[in-house]
């Protein structure tokens, strides 16, 4: 149901930001539209599947899958998005988002320190 998925969703940010405290939690939830979240995703290649289907809302035409490299282009995505894969999928920003913006310059340090 979507309480569920949005629970779900939140507890993957808390993940990719590396916080549980209450004060996160809430701040977190407030800004759940600026966080990409692909539930059950594991691998390069299906991050960037999501992204053609559902951030560009294109399909790949047949004759070009074969010159595409996904896990390439799906590398390119998480770097160009700050995303990590998660317990459960794979979380990144929205375009033009960053979680300083959200959290402040220290919280973006630390949440760049863990993915290293």
């Amino acid at each position: 149901n979507d309480a569920n998925l949005r629970l779900g969703n939140l507890e993957a940010v808390l993940q990719y930001v590396g916080r549980s405290d209450s004060e996160s939690i809430a701040l977190l939830s407030n800004h759940m539209d600026e966080f990409i979240v692909i539930p059950d995703v594991i691998e390069e290649n299906e991050v960037a599947e999501y992204f053609l289907d559902n951030i560009y809302e294109c399909a790949l035409p047949e004759e070009l899958e074969s010159y595409l490299d996904m896990c390439d282009f799906g590398s390119y995505l998480i770097k160009q998005h700050d995303g990590r894969f998660v317990m459960g999928g794979f979380v990144c920003m929205e375009s033009g988002c960053s979680l300083e913006q959200i959290m402040g310059p220290e919280e973006q340090t630390e949440a760049q320190t863990m993915q290293l």
